[in-house]
């Protein structure tokens, strides 16, 4: 198996767009939209994620929109790739020094 194919970064980063989106979305109390289009929570589930937006119908701006193109969007965007590459990689990193705690207590060797 192989990771990290062509678009393979634009595909990761959609996904964190789009979950960004309808964070900011459950946030302000309304639907959250993204190229005009709303997202619903089967969007940030499904995998197949261009072809249901390609068959959903382009809602109008309006005043409530949160828009995606400024300073606040990048941001929360930001947030929300450290938040989740934290909470990826955590459980990792703090159990190395737990199993090897408990490995040094049982062996007779001094490290």
């Amino acid at each position: 198996m192989v990771f990290g194919g062509v678009g393979a970064g634009l595909y990761g980063m959609l996904v964190f767009v789009i979950l960004t989106v309808f964070l900011a979305g459950l946030m302000v109390g309304r639907t959250p939209e993204y190229l005009g289009k709303k997202i619903e929570s089967y969007d940030v589930k499904v995998s197949a994620l261009a072809g249901n937006l390609a068959m959903k119908k382009i809602v109008p701006e309006s005043g409530g929109s949160f828009p995606v193109s400024g300073v606040t969007f990048v941001l929360l965007l930001l947030g929300t790739v450290l938040i989740v590459g934290v909470l990826s990689f955590y459980p990792a990193l703090s159990m190395g020094p737990i199993v090897e705690h408990f490995l040094m207590i049982r062996s007779n060797v001094a490290f």
